[in-house]
């Protein structure tokens, strides 16, 4: 008789289907939160982009000054936010925040190619979604960062104020009589007239 024991393999494997069963259910609905995390804050991300256009497109309308400009398209944002549905998503949930930059012309912050082409003014807001903050087995911990954030813009432009006409049209004038020319005869004189900002 051989001093060895002849080893024997392990031929009871009860238990290792749970085993199995846990693991996958665990990365099922790992998978399962990251998805929905993903679609649903993509679909945030357009209620965003919603309340960016509307407020740019406050912002484009002429007015009698820049400042007053600004201002209406800070009160369109700020009646959005506080509008049903985005203010219970935006303003009042842990898992989104929208928050106002400015309105104004973005090119120096931006790559500009051609300068006559390449306009960037418009309203700029934070979107934060706080959401992707989440800690999942087999996945990952993202707690310690800020969470996800991005710009939402929108550049429509801006339309001359009444004040920047009414600037442009002096200055203009002062240039055209330094430079020699007359009102001609039988002329009264020479009117601004102001429609829509310009």
């Amino acid at each position: 008789m051989s001093k060895f024991k002849k080893k024997n393999n392990i031929r009871n494997k009860k238990g290792n289907l749970t085993v199995d069963f846990l693991f996958g259910i665990t990365i099922v609905f790992a998978c399962m939160a990251v998805f929905f995390t993903i679609t649903f804050s993509l679909s945030v991300i357009e209620i965003a982009q919603y309340i960016s256009y509307a407020s740019a497109r406050t912002y484009t309308a002429a007015h009698i000054s820049p400042e007053i400009q600004k201002e209406r398209a800070f009160a369109k944002y700020s009646q959005l936010m506080n509008t049903g549905i985005f203010k219970t998503l935006l303003k009042e949930s842990d898992w989104f925040s929208l928050e106002y930059i400015d309105a104004r012309d973005f090119r120096s912050e931006t790559e500009v190619v051609t300068e006559a082409r390449d306009l960037f003014v418009g309203v700029e807001l934070k979107f934060t979604a706080s959401m992707m903050d989440m800690s999942l087995p087999l996945v990952g911990d993202s707690s310690e960062n800020d969470g996800f954030s991005s710009k939402v813009s929108s550049y429509l432009g801006r339309e001359p104020s009444a004040l920047e006409c009414t600037e442009y049209y002096y200055n203009r004038a002062a240039m055209i009589t330094a430079l020699g020319y007359q009102i001609p005869n039988g002329a009264d004189d020479v009117k601004l007239v102001v429609d829509n900002g310009c």
